[in-house]
């Protein structure tokens, strides 16, 4: 991971020197503005593993269904 964040440094630091653009202010206004248009849908899989939306009970299916 210490490598990547490194890979992004480096290019953040490029795209500033020529072109004047910060990625990493570019990459979280993206973030931000996909999230508001419900494009940036994430699914906990923790939850899922966990039974809890599980569809081999009634209470299970039942929390399934209203988080859908």
């Amino acid at each position: 991971m210490g490598s990547l964040k490194t890979l992004r440094f480096g290019l953040n630091g490029h795209f500033k020197a020529v072109q004047g653009v910060d990625i990493m202010k570019v990459f979280t206004a993206r973030c931000v503005q996909l999230k508001k248009d419900g494009q940036a849908k994430v699914q906990h899989k923790k939850v899922y593993e966990s039974g809890v939306f599980s569809t081999d009970h009634l209470k299970s299916l039942l929390n399934k269904v209203k988080n859908v």
